[in-house]
């Protein structure tokens, strides 16, 4: 059932039979389809974002990040690419190891699988830290992985409902949430990600917060990133 929901949500978006361009497409329809991601990762995938509505957040050791409103909404589209000197196959097993993102990110509270559709489609609660003086955010939400061809891979995260899941005043859910996720294998001991994500907080983010996000928080994600690919193997030995 939920299933045939995605695959109607699909179709029911329209977009633009136009591929992006860099320079001078402005529009991103919202949410974004796989088709339209997979576009948007062909036009950058050799040159960055280079229309003026992009805005660079952060650039480091090979990693970039961009932000871009979104026509109708309150929050940003956020686009992100890098590379890793890992396996292209580590690098997609740890992020969608819910289990063992607990283990390497210490914002990740509580992931709990809700349930499982099937081999590709299951449901889950995840509880992230959020800096003072923000409210720990959550979600509820379901996932999706596939194999796009021998070198790409794709996986969607996106908000639902769960009766198991309910709201509580422990924490602000995240009830507006898309994230896609694209691994591609360069060599057998590198690969590249692209991701593009827009949510829902539910409230202003304070300059103090963001700035921290910026300096620290997306350094130290990164680093943790690579060292959990890193000793990947032998945890799972």
């Amino acid at each position: 059932k939920i299933l045939r929901h995605f695959e109607k949500k699909c179709d029911s978006r329209k977009i633009s039979t136009n591929a992006p361009n860099t320079h001078t497409n402005t529009n991103i329809m919202w949410p974004i389809d796989e088709e339209q991601f997979l576009r948007l990762h062909s036009n950058y995938e050799v040159s960055v974002p280079g229309d003026s509505v992009w805005e660079k957040l952060y650039d480091h050791d090979g990693h970039t990040i961009y932000r871009r409103p979104i026509e109708g909404k309150s929050f940003y589209c956020l686009l992100a690419r890098g590379v890793f000197p890992v396996n292209n196959k580590t690098l997609n097993d740890v992020l969608y190891d819910h289990e063992y993102r607990l283990k390497w990110d210490e914002y990740s509270l509580e992931i709990k699988q809700l349930e499982r559709k099937s081999a590709e489609l299951d449901i889950l609660r995840w509880v992230s830290k959020f800096p003072w003086p923000m409210s720990n955010r959550d979600y509820v939400f379901s996932r999706t992985r596939k194999q796009i061809d021998e070198e790409k891979t794709i996986m969607l995260f996106e908000a639902t409902e769960h009766p198991s899941a309910p709201e509580t005043k422990d924490n602000v859910r995240v009830t507006e949430f898309t994230q896609y996720f694209l691994t591609k294998k360069l060599t057998e001991e590198s690969a590249e990600y692209f991701m593009i994500c827009g949510y829902d907080l539910k409230g202003n983010i304070p300059s103090l917060v963001m700035n921290w996000a910026i300096g620290k928080g997306i350094p130290s994600f990164l680093s943790k990133l690579l060292q959990a690919c890193q000793s990947y193997t032998k945890e799972k030995k």
